[in-house]
């Protein structure tokens, strides 16, 4: 099934400091037209389920007309990535459900409001609570995306032990910060996998749903590694249309995604000794410049 991403604008109602857009927030936004055109291009490569990212997707004035033409383009699946802040109101949330099938994933990344507004520099942790709710009240698909970052490492069993009471039982997915727009505070953001790996492999005992992405599996106890995600299947993640692109370079865009992915890479030489060389491109090379590789052991 073919799965197509559209940037709709990097524009947000949170100012994350640790955010891997926070540098293109200023970027001149695109109209709806072109938005239209890359939907329109999207639908003809037979496209059954449209992304819609940013930025803050569910801020943008384009959104619900964005759903709308993809509907009658026949694409069949909907989904956004957010911070759920928009979601607290029960008016769009309603909205929302006439767009069903329809998923969302929802950043949660701290357990209380202190925390959020430090790192958020917003005040929108309890519209964000609110919002999960309310996908869990009016029964909306969705599925949950929590970094691992050294201001939460501490509190990340908190966070979640704290969706749990809220009654979130979907996929949770940690993920091991990418650190090259804050390469400025990087030993402040960025944790080694050696202080993080105990805390994670805590809550995948207790939780043994969860995913974890950005950390090598090598690092992890063999009979966990099964709930790390591969980072090499790059075929599965869906192209995002930035801009519009002829038909017939259409696949040439997805494989140049691909490759500018695989340049975020480095593969250490004994790496190649390793059986995951199919399903694992190493560690990315902001970590591998601060940190070095030493952590890695070949599986």
């Amino acid at each position: 099934m073919e799965k197509v991403a559209i940037n709709i604008g990097f524009s947000c109602n949170n100012n994350c400091i640790f955010c891997i857009d926070k540098n293109k927030r200023s970027l001149k936004q695109p109209c709806l037209e072109d938005l239209k055109r890359r939907v329109d291009m999207a639908a003809k490569r037979n496209c059954e389920e449209l992304y819609i990212v940013g930025g803050e997707p569910l801020i943008s004035k384009y959104f619900f007309s964005l759903l709308d033409f993809a509907k009658t383009r026949g694409i069949k699946k909907m989904g956004a990535e957010t911070n759920g802040r928009m979601l607290c109101y029960e008016d769009f949330v309603k909205k929302i459900k006439k767009y069903e099938p329809i998923k969302f994933t929802v950043s949660f990344h701290f357990p209380n409001a202190f925390l959020y507004k430090k790192y958020c520099l917003a005040d929108g942790f309890y519209q964000s609570v609110a919002g999960i709710k309310n996908l869990i009240k009016y029964k909306i698909d969705f599925g949950i995306n929590t970094l691992i970052m050294k201001p939460n490492l501490l509190y990340l069993e908190d966070v979640i032990n704290f969706l749990k009471k809220m009654g979130v039982n979907k996929p949770i997915y940690l993920i091991h910060i990418d650190g090259k727009n804050i390469m400025d505070k990087y030993k402040e953001f960025v944790p080694k996998f050696s202080e993080c790996i105990d805390v994670v492999q805590k809550i995948i005992k207790k939780n043994p749903n969860i995913k974890v992405q950005g950390i090598p599996p090598c690092i992890f106890k063999e009979d966990l590694r099964e709930n790390v995600v591969s980072c090499f299947n790059y075929s599965k993640k869906p192209l995002i249309l930035t801009k519009q692109i002829p038909e017939s370079d259409y696949e040439k865009e997805r494989q140049g995604q691909f490759q500018t992915y695989k340049k975020y890479f480095v593969s250490p030489s004994y790496c190649k000794k390793c059986r995951n060389r199919s399903t694992c491109l190493g560690i990315r090379k902001d970590y591998f410049k601060i940190y070095g590789a030493k952590e890695l052991k070949p599986i």
